[in-house]
């Protein structure tokens, strides 16, 4: 991507997308690697894109970079993986740009599985023509900090956003998810499912504002925000808005955040089911109902092994208050 910098397929986006700020600039200016996909086109692929991004080295200060154009009626899967190969302090501060011509259609998936002692910073910037699709998923795993940030311009009328998440923040764990979603065009549709789960003194936020301006009349906005706590200690932030300046919209958000149905627990063990695994089914469960998007067998069967060992190694098996 570097040595495309001045390309054609790149500088009319590089830089253009990603919000004017602190640590979006400082990615600008440092970066030295990082991926593009450009999709021409009509074109269809099949197959998901992936990439890795691994960090090896203690006290590194790592600004990745990822640049996504599908052209008019393309489509693709992207997957950005964040992988942690040591226990010690890094910083990842990632920029990911994505541009969806007219009628494109992508599925982006951001799975963080930082080190123990690392810092992961990261803007998914997303700009939408009339009629695309945009859906991702962002899977939260591990790091000691996480913070997660996605505009969404929906510039073009007709156009679709999906963002589903899942966070799990146990130990000392501290993840934030930050959305913004600008309705700036006529029958817009958008979508937000988040499900946070947090154990021993981990804390989980979610700050989902969708704002739609004056002229995106017809709207259909949803927002849905459920917390589950695993430890007395533990905290979820929830906090969906709306900012509507149109009429003829139908726009509504729903927060809940409690703990592990007892009953449930009850019901699995009357049955056989010892407490420890009928808390990880509960866990499960729950975390399915942000996780629709994994439709793509590969994704499924890549994702899944992955989001069941982290729960089941890292939460803590606590009385639930």
């Amino acid at each position: 991507l570097l040595d495309l910098a001045n390309a054609q397929a790149v500088h009319p986006y590089l830089g253009q997308v990603a919000d004017d700020t602190a640590l979006a600039n400082l990615n600008l200016a440092l970066w030295q690697d990082g991926a593009l996909v450009h999709v021409p086109a009509d074109d269809h692929l099949s197959l998901p894109i992936f990439t890795l991004y691994g960090a090896a080295e203690a006290e590194a200060m790592l600004y990745p970079r990822t640049l996504a154009v599908l052209e008019h009626g393309a489509e693709a899967i992207l997957v950005e993986h964040f992988l942690g190969q040591t226990g010690q302090p890094y910083w990842q501060n990632a920029v990911t740009e994505i541009v969806l011509e007219d009628s494109a259609r992508l599925t982006h998936l951001k799975v963080i599985e930082e080190g123990a002692a690392a810092t992961h910073t990261s803007l998914t910037a997303v700009r939408l023509g009339r009629d695309s699709e945009y859906r991702a998923l962002h899977i939260g795993l591990d790091g000691a900090l996480a913070r997660h940030e996605i505009r969404v311009q929906m510039v073009g009328s007709g156009a679709t956003t999906r963002i589903d998440a899942f966070d799990l923040a146990d130990g000392h764990r501290h993840a934030d998810l930050h959305l913004r979603i600008n309705h700036l065009a006529p029958s817009g549709t958008s979508r937000v499912t988040y499900r946070g789960l947090a154990a021993g003194r981990g804390r989980a936020v979610f700050d989902g504002h969708v704002v739609v301006d004056r002229t995106a009349r017809k709207t259909d906005a949803r927002q849905s925000c459920r917390g589950l706590l695993l430890s007395p200690r533990a905290e979820i932030d929830a906090m969906p808005r709306l900012e509507i300046y149109a009429d003829d919209v139908k726009c509504g958000h729903g927060a809940s955040i409690g703990n592990l149905d007892r009953d449930a627990l009850f019901y699995l063990q009357s049955r056989g089911i010892d407490l420890a695994l009928a808390r990880q089914l509960l866990m499960e469960g729950f975390a399915t109902g942000a996780l629709g998007l994994l439709d793509h067998p590969h994704l499924r069967n890549w994702l899944m092994p992955r989001l069941v060992a982290a729960m089941a190694r890292h939460t803590l098996m606590e009385p639930t208050p």
